[in-house]
């Protein structure tokens, strides 16, 4: 009989998957910014205004965890 390996994440794997998602994530809140920074310069806002929209990805995020953490609750233990 062969011995089967246990299938597993490999180190590596997660290592590469921080970065993928480091790096979405810096994408993403530049593209969110720029957008931001533009409608409130169409606005009429000063330079002042838009130091606000650095916060909307941290905020996002924070609601993001909390809605992933309440639907890890409710799912069934496998």
């Amino acid at each position: 009989m062969t011995e089967r390996a246990e299938l597993g994440t490999s180190w590596t794997s997660v290592i590469v998957g921080w970065f993928v998602a480091l790096g979405v994530g810096l994408l993403l809140s530049g593209i969110v910014g720029a957008i931001v920074g533009a409608i409130f310069s169409a606005m009429g806002g000063s330079s002042a205004t838009t130091g606000g929209g650095i916060l909307f990805p941290f905020i996002g995020g924070a609601l993001g965890g909390a809605r992933g953490a309440s639907v890890g609750r409710r799912r069934p233990h496998a």
